[in-house]
């Protein structure tokens, strides 16, 4: 009996539509971006050995169809669109369609073989849903409070206050559905608990955290801090030594532990204040040494997270 070839699907997701596309076997199907669409892709593929289906993350469009795949029991990625564009380029394709695109992203996914993607299950979804609630909610109360003080006529100086005390009350509301999602979930309270241990790490961060890093406690140290960004990556070719510097990784993670390791680095945790005194001793710019402590911090939470201990006996 001769073994069917494995097929790498390219996915181009956009609002209203699916273009998929199998390589190698040159297969190309558009589905709407529904319920049905999803069963009518999952037949499309049904006779085919599939190697992974890669999509692109676009702002979260893509969330259900691949988390549909992975439910069928298909391997699924979900892919940095700036890597997608940078392999086009360097495949020297200047045309577009949403057909080339799925072929490109079926073609990456083949040649790049990019790690595997779990989608959140429903209580994940959730939690990664409110704790976005929360820092939209954060923003826009800066935002009014600053609208406010500019301010000079006295009814928009009550309309400012009014939706402050409202966005106020939401996002007081926010925070009792994360502490009882959180609560009740064994492994989100295992992982608070421990997280919130550490001076100078509070209950926001714990929630950010477990919603936006699930990867917490699973992946390696080094793994870990590139996944965030907080890992310096060399500038190095020939006889030029370049300046190391951190990029990517995801963004809403990182400003949020760049302000809980100000914190923990300045006031809260005389572990990490000490550590960030000797890198400002050895002539290391604040910047460059407040990346270094939020480095040390969630190596530290990844390590706890793994191994199940507290911040006490971390330091010990």
């Amino acid at each position: 009996m001769v073994k069917s070839i494995e097929q790498y699907i390219g996915i181009d997701v956009s609002k209203r539509k699916l273009d998929a596309y199998m390589h190698p076997k040159g297969s190309h199907a558009s589905f709407p971006n529904t319920e049905r669409g999803y069963e009518q892709l999952l037949l499309w593929l049904s006779p085919n050995t599939i190697a992974l289906a890669v999509a692109e993350a676009t702002g979260g469009l893509e969330l259900s169809v691949l988390a549909r795949l992975h439910e069928a029991g298909h391997k699924v990625a979900r892919v940095n669109p700036r890597w997608i564009k940078d392999f086009i380029r360097s495949c020297g394709r200047a045309a577009k369609t949403d057909k080339l695109d799925a072929l490109q992203i079926a073609l990456y996914g083949c040649r790049m073989q990019p790690e595997a993607y779990t989608p959140l299950d429903a209580d994940g979804e959730a939690l990664k849903a409110l704790t976005a609630r929360h820092r939209q909610l954060v923003d826009e109360i800066t935002m009014e409070n600053n609208r406010l003080k500019q301010s000079r006529h006295h009814w928009v100086t009550q309309l400012h206050k009014e939706t402050i005390r409202f966005l106020e009350y939401q996002l007081r509301e926010v925070d009792t559905m994360l502490v009882a999602m959180t609560d009740a979930n064994e492994e989100c309270c295992r992982k608070k608990e421990i997280i919130t241990n550490v001076p100078g790490v509070g209950e926001v961060t714990a929630h950010m955290l477990i919603a936006d890093l699930p990867e917490l406690g699973k992946l390696t140290g080094k793994k870990i801090a590139a996944l965030i960004g907080v890992a310096p990556f060399n500038r190095d070719s020939g006889t030029m030594r370049g300046y190391r510097s951190i990029f990517g990784g995801r963004e809403a993670v990182r400003k949020a532990m760049y302000m809980t390791a100000l914190g923990a680095a300045t006031r809260n945790n005389p572990l990490l204040k000490t550590f960030y005194q000797k890198l400002l001793a050895a002539g290391k710019k604040k910047k460059v040494a407040l990346v270094a402590v939020m480095r040390k911090l969630i190596v530290i939470l990844n390590a706890m997270i793994k191994n199940n201990t507290a911040w006490q006996q971390k330091i010990a």
